[in-house]
């Protein structure tokens, strides 16, 4: 399967995937997840986490607008 994202998209889309599952209280979920990406606490420090945790929100909402934006057109 060829992919879709580039290497650092995909970085980007793991780390705010861990992100929004630890700011939601899903420290488990999180922990499994970045042990199945292989990454270290030097790929994800608190720094990262903060940075990271509202991108999934704020693409989904964008999405959305764009969705209703094109629906009226």
């Amino acid at each position: 399967m060829s992919r879709i994202l580039s290497s650092r998209q995909a970085e980007e889309l793991h780390k705010s995937f861990i992100a929004y599952l630890s700011a939601n209280s899903l420290p488990n979920t999180a922990a499994a997840l970045k042990t199945e990406l292989n990454l270290t606490e030097d790929d994800f420090d608190a720094a990262t986490a903060k940075k990271y945790e509202t991108l999934l929100e704020r693409k989904w909402t964008s999405i959305i607008r764009l969705q209703k934006k094109a629906s009226l057109s």
